[in-house]
């Protein structure tokens, strides 16, 4: 009888330990499974431009002379085949022109417009079935004034608009913010994305600048190690940058460029590892030699992703020879990001901004060790520019709304 009452006694044991053990596996695997879900959404990003995988909203920007051109550009989920109508009347829109191919990328070089005028258009598709949130919506913008006129302008500045790596970013806030300064475009110096080879970041991107066509500004963009870093490793990508230049269309090589827009010069660099070659700083004195001799010219300014001057000194990443043509070329200011914060360092007449705070985490600590210092500060923030003939007005704004530096330029040109 004892054996027998032992031997129930260890059964109830051994099925305790076992309920014990399928409880403790189950909550195993239900945190894993969170742990999962979490991370993957972290990942993926998920939010409302998931909705709809794969739909790039429209954004514009400079291919050539912005008095007379225009680049548009969207992503649909599906291969088709897009009509672009636009004008100077937003009820005719005295032209079109229809894509020859089906595909998911549209882009649409417009050439030949007027200086300084307000054209209109509109995308739809032959195809009826197709019923995405931009077709069939009025958009508009306005071409560049004529360099002879200096007429005056604005434009604002981010940097460092992606996410963090558990996917928060204050980027459409933010952008929100610097959109209410009425710019005539904006200039993003680089880090859009979390994961260059990660197609829904691309999505959440062009989700999030869409108010930016809506209201007709265009986007200017200087490369960024996220995507210029196709991180070959998780992705299998070699060529470096080649998510960025599938989705964007800047004058060639992409990865560099320049524009004009009233009475000042614009240049795009690639500061990224490598790039820095002979081949870009050639195109670049090239270029910086035609803007000084151009008399409509009165400003320089030139944006890349890293900086080569810091709150904590000089940056030993951009070589020499990006700083000894900024000195002889009469360069204004140059303006990156890739440091989560803000700075404006002056140096041999020239303005050095950084402004790295458009979204992604900050940066934890700041080390204002350089003499040449004007001001830094731990912030999310955006700037911008007013330029009114010899006269540049600059501020930096944080995303409360407090103006936390501003200064007055007159250009070294001249």
């Amino acid at each position: 009888m004892t054996n027998n009452i032992e031997l129930s006694s260890v059964k109830k044991e051994l099925k305790k330990i076992n309920t014990h053990i399928i409880r403790a596996k189950k909550a195993g695997v239900f945190f894993l499974l969170l742990v999962i879900g979490f991370f993957g959404m972290q990942i993926f990003q998920i939010g409302l431009w998931t909705l709809q995988p794969n739909l790039k909203w429209p954004y514009m920007y400079y291919i050539g002379d912005p008095q007379n051109s225009m680049g548009l550009s969207c992503g649909t989920p599906v291969d088709c085949k897009l009509i672009l109508n636009y004008g100077e009347n937003n009820e005719s829109f005295e032209s079109s022109v229809e894509e020859s191919i089906s595909t998911n990328l549209h882009f649409f070089n417009l050439t030949n417009l007027n200086p300084d005028t307000i054209y209109y258009w509109k995308l739809n598709s032959s195809d009826s079935s197709l019923n995405y949130p931009f077709l069939d919506k009025t958009y508009s913008f306005q071409t560049g004034p004529i360099p002879t006129e200096k007429k005056p302008f604005k434009f604002s500045i981010l940097g460092d608009t992606r996410p963090d790596i558990w996917g928060n970013t204050k980027h459409i806030y933010i952008l929100k913010k610097a959109l209410k300064e009425q710019p005539n475009f904006i200039l993003n110096v680089g880090d859009m994305v979390m994961g260059p080879g990660i197609t829904g970041h691309w999505d959440r991107w062009f989700y999030e600048v869409r108010e930016c066509a809506q209201k007709g500004i265009p986007i200017e963009i200087g490369l960024g190690n996220h995507e210029w870093d196709e991180y070959q490793w998780l992705f299998g990508f070699e060529d470096k940058g080649k998510t960025y230049k599938h989705y964007m269309e800047y004058p060639e090589p992409e990865n560099y460029y320049a524009f004009n827009y009233s009475n000042a010069a614009f240049i795009s660099l690639d500061t990224n590892d490598g790039e820095t070659t002979e081949t870009q700083i050639e195109w670049l004195n090239k270029t910086l030699e035609m803007v000084n001799a151009d008399e409509n010219i009165d400003w320089i300014i030139v944006f890349g992703h890293y900086p080569l001057y810091s709150e904590g000194g000089r940056s030993s990443r951009i070589g020499n020879a990006f700083e000894n043509s900024f000195n002889k070329y009469n360069v204004d200011m140059y303006i990156s990001g890739h440091i989560h914060h803000y700075a404006r360092v002056q140096v041999n007449d020239i303005t050095y901004i950084i402004s790295g705070g458009g979204g992604a985490e900050l940066s934890r600590t700041i080390n204002p060790t350089n003499p040449n210092t004007k001001k830094s500060a731990i912030t999310f923030q955006y700037c911008t520019i007013a330029i009114d003939g010899s006269q540049l007005y600059f501020k930096c704004i944080s995303h409360n709304g407090i103006i936390i530096d501003e200064c007055q330029l007159t250009p070294r040109k001249g």
